[in-house]
């Protein structure tokens, strides 16, 4: 529903950067006005542009910094969680100030892996029900993958061994 204060902004953009974006931000849940605007209101918040913009002339051409890697691995996690929500699938989070790992559901529910056999969760009406750990394990098999060659001298770095 547009209020009287929205106005039309046009942007021009790569035929395929748009039908890529849109992609994306279609299992995240928000089409590409709702995803400017949150990129707009970031930007006001912080009152700069949300990530990084920079030339680095200190790195080879096609080498990543930490700061890029990150940044990728943290997009790549976001879009994970949002295709298994989409999908009506569990995700598997950690709660920092409950210093504990729980199921999102994409009901909202969370459900908190205790240390113990048992899994507590809890409602936002304040139950809880217990259920066995083994019922967890494996709830993720598929999700994620390592490499062959994680282990092997990454290329970049031989000059340095």
């Amino acid at each position: 529903m547009q209020s009287q204060q929205d106005v039309r902004v046009t942007v021009r953009v790569d035929k395929d950067l748009k039908e890529n974006a849109e992609m994306l931000f279609n299992r995240l849940g928000m089409n590409m006005s709702v995803a400017f605007n949150v990129f707009l209101r970031k930007a006001v918040d912080e009152q700069a542009i949300p990530f990084k913009i920079g030339v680095s002339s200190n790195r080879p051409s096609g080498a990543y910094d930490v700061d890029m890697v990150t940044s990728a691995f943290q997009a790549k996690v976001a879009e994970e969680i949002a295709e298994s929500i989409y999908e009506n699938h569990p995700v598997a989070l950690y709660d920092k100030e409950k210093d504990g790992a729980y199921l999102l559901y994409p009901n909202g529910q969370r459900e908190y892996v205790s240390d113990k056999e048992n899994i507590s969760s809890g409602d936002s009406k304040g139950g809880s029900s217990k259920r066995p750990r083994s019922e967890l394990r494996g709830l993720l098999k598929g999700k994620a993958w390592m490499a062959d060659d994680f282990n092997a001298p990454l290329e970049d770095m031989e000059e340095y061994m």
